[in-house]
């Protein structure tokens, strides 16, 4: 069985920005894990654990649907926390509703993947940049928003890329934290 999901990776100067933002903000934010770019990515559908036979249909789902699609352009866009998960994010902006039309389109991979039950209508583009170690209280959570706010404005809108392609990518845990290679690319070449 193989832990995976797909979504979209995030161009070096993005990732770059979105490193030297962390750096910033590590000292306001007490964390239990911060992500560096080679883990930053958007993702579309998470799938949990595949067989090889589930792995071959998602792909060929995947490899159809993305005929459909030329690239498009996403750029950072703000930070924020998701208090009761933890998370503190970069959200996206661009060519959202691209996006949006792809996830949908990619929605047959979820029957395949025995996952429908769980999966939202609409998706929440955003980049998990890290982990709290506990959900903050709502004094910490107006003192981390403040923060944020603040760093917030190191982010530049001119930090964009072209999206040319979805990936397929496995989610491995190792004793140095979870990684995330690419076992699959599938370009985007609708003209």
């Amino acid at each position: 069985m193989t832990r995976t999901f797909i979504g979209v990776r995030i161009a070096p100067e993005p990732g770059n920005a979105l490193e030297q933002w962390i750096q910033h903000v590590q000292p306001y934010i007490d964390a239990k894990r911060w992500y560096n770019k080679e883990h930053f990515h958007i993702t579309i559908h998470f799938l949990g654990n595949q067989t090889d036979e589930q792995l071959r249909e998602i792909d060929n789902i995947c490899a159809a649907v993305v005929q459909e699609f030329s690239p498009f352009t996403l750029s950072l866009h703000s930070i924020g926390m998701f208090e009761r998960a933890k998370v503190v994010w970069a959200g996206v902006q661009g060519e959202l509703s691209v996006l949006q039309h792809l996830y949908q389109k990619l929605w047959p991979i979820l029957k395949v993947a025995d996952c429908e039950k769980g999966a939202r209508p609409r998706l929440t583009p955003h980049i998990t940049l890290g982990r709290l170690k506990k959900v903050p209280t709502k004094q910490e959570f107006q003192e981390i928003s403040e923060q944020i706010a603040q760093l917030d404005q190191r982010l530049s809108p001119s930090y964009r890329w072209r999206v040319t392609q979805i990936d397929r990518f496995e989610s491995v845990s190792t004793p140095n934290g979870v990684q995330y290679p690419i076992r699959a690319a599938f370009d985007l070449s609708m003209a």
